[in-house]
């Protein structure tokens, strides 16, 4: 498997050999014998694959041969700013190894990007950076359409009249506010 990596330039016997290495090197023997065989190299090496599956083994390889006397080789500045790079990737599973790699062998508390939210209103939507409110019934809800937040003071019951049954009430509260900017 360390020669195909080495010297093979097929990206899926790269990426079957570096999903082999990784499965493997959790054993005591094998880790050792990649260790002494400069398995960090290859691993690093991998990491500029432009398959994805073998950028995600190499990643958890190296995660798994993190050890004392490892760890200043894999931690390398070289290293962790493409870790850095990759955990804010959109590739959720590229952006969430590269974090663990960064928060359990670095010891790096990683600050997820800012989402973009908006505010939802009953009569209009409005984009946000900052998720500012406007008046009336509020909801910051992120990019995805999860709620982030409800507007302060709004109470329990006001929140199942506007998402239970509360669709007529918007409806008035609209048609109100229409009426009032027609005069």
């Amino acid at each position: 498997m360390v020669d195909v990596i080495a010297e093979d330039k097929d990206e899926q016997m790269v990426e079957f050999a570096m999903g082999g290495i990784c499965n493997c090197c959790l054993d005591r023997q094998n880790m050792a014998y990649l260790l002494e065989n400069d398995c960090i190299q290859f691993t690093v090496k991998c990491l500029s694959s432009s398959n994805e599956e073998t950028v995600l083994s190499a990643i958890t390889t190296l995660i798994y041969i993190s050890t004392p006397d490892s760890k200043k080789a894999i931690t390398a500045d070289s290293i962790v700013d493409l870790m850095k790079r990759f955990s804010v990737s959109s590739s959720k599973r590229l952006s969430n190894l590269a974090t663990v790699f960064l928060e359990d062998v670095c010891c790096l508390m990683v600050e997820p990007p800012p989402k973009k939210m908006r505010v939802e209103t009953s009569d209009d939507e409005v984009d946000t950076e900052k998720g500012k409110e406007e008046e009336g019934k509020a909801k910051v809800v992120e990019e995805e359409g999860n709620v982030e937040g409800e507007k302060e003071g709004e109470k329990e019951s006001e929140k199942k009249e506007v998402e239970g049954d509360g669709s007529k009430h918007a409806a008035e509260e609209s048609g109100e506010k229409r009426e009032q900017k027609k005069e």
